[in-house]
Order: C-alpha cells, then sequence, then structure tokens
C-alpha cells in the first residue's frame, strides 16, 4: 500500500518536475538563434522551441503548482532570453521613439528621410523599411518615445516589454487558478515574442 501512494505521489509530480525542466532548457537552447536570416538557424531555432513545447503541453496535465514554483520559472524563462538577438522590429521601436523626442513625427518622416540624416545612430542601417513610415499606432509611439527618453536600448526596450508580459500573467494569476495560468505564462511563443524577438505587443 505505501509502495502503490509513493508510485501515484511521483507520477502527479513528475509533469511539475518535467514541465519547467523542458521549458528552461528549450530557452537555453535557442538564445544563440535569434538571427533568422544566418544560415542554419530556424531549424536550431524550431529544435529548442520544440522543447519548450513538450514541457508546455506537459504542463497542461499539472494539477497543482504552488505561488512559487509558478513565479520562478514564469521570471526566469524570460529572463534567460534576454540576451538573445531581437527581431530586427525592434531597431524600429527605438529609432521611433529616438526621433520623436529630437522633435520629429515618425507618421511623417520614414528613416531614410534626408532630414534625418544628421541624426543617424549606429545601428541605423539595421532598420527595416526604412523607406516607409511609422505603422505603429500612438500609444505604441507614446511608448516607445518614453522608453527612448530613459535610452534608445534594446534592453531598455525587452525589459520594459518583459515587466508588461509578467503583468498580464499577473492579472491572469488573479482571474484564474496558477494552473490555468501557465497555459499563457509558460508559453513558449510568448516567452519568445516579448523576451527573446523583443516584440511590444505585451
Amino acid at each position: 500500500m505505501g509502495k502503490a501512494n509513493t508510485s501515484e505521489i511521483s507520477g502527479k509530480n513528475l509533469p511539475l518536475l518535467l514541465s519547467p525542466i523542458l521549458i528552461l532548457v528549450g530557452a537555453i537552447f535557442i538564445i544563440p538563434y535569434g538571427n533568422f536570416q544566418e544560415v542554419g538557424t530556424v531549424p536550431k531555432f524550431w529544435i529548442g522551441i520544440s522543447i519548450m513545447s513538450l514541457g508546455f503541453i506537459i504542463s497542461w496535465t499539472i494539477k497543482s503548482i504552488n505561488f512559487a514554483l509558478f513565479w520562478i520559472i514564469t521570471i526566469l524563462a524570460r529572463l534567460i532570453l534576454i540576451p538573445m538577438e531581437a527581431g530586427d522590429d525592434i531597431w524600429r521601436y527605438l529609432w521611433e521613439g529616438y526621433i520623436q523626442n529630437l522633435g520629429f513625427s515618425p507618421y511623417e518622416f520614414p528613416p531614410n528621410a534626408i532630414e534625418l540624416i544628421p541624426y543617424r545612430t549606429e545601428w541605423w542601417s539595421l532598420i527595416n523599411h526604412p523607406d516607409t513610415s511609422a505603422i505603429y499606432p500612438p500609444l505604441s509611439q507614446l511608448g516607445f518615445r518614453v522608453l527612448a527618453a530613459i535610452k534608445p536600448s534594446v534592453l531598455i526596450f525587452k525589459l520594459a516589454f518583459i515587466l508588461a508580459d509578467l503583468g498580464i500573467c499577473w492579472l491572469l494569476s488573479k482571474k484564474f487558478r496558477l494552473e490555468k495560468t501557465v497555459i499563457y505564462a509558460w508559453n513558449p511563443l510568448i516567452i519568445y515574442s516579448f523576451a527573446g524577438g523583443g516584440h511590444y505587443d505585451s
């Protein structure tokens, strides 16, 4: 009877052990593979994402999770991906926030506008679609401006996006049980998009 109970308890705890490990291992694996334009990067990226996804799928079977473990994995998975090379959209965010603080409207002046030549930064060449003016909505532009006023830095922008993302996790945890909140908080797409890819959508 004791052995049966022990096996039953171990079986219940297995998803709680495997899921976080796979999510963190997968996150560590994809760190070097943020630049999808490099040959051979995408298949390796998908290997890491597949590892994370397996951990994510296993998390659906978790029956009970304590507060500390939930937040440790939620935060750590995002912090791990901060060094990952962000997608090229982030250079638009930095640039559009930067020129707003110089008194220019990103809706009026595309990055390659003659008027902005004197203000080009060392990372200006990384901006995508330099002949196209801003497409992001005004509230987002206000966010870019505030962050760029602190410093037009990938790290600053990523940290802001991660904080917003964690804020969503917190709101969901107040509405739903932690076991349900992992559907968002431990989702590989969510973790990569904001902490790794540096997208502003959070």
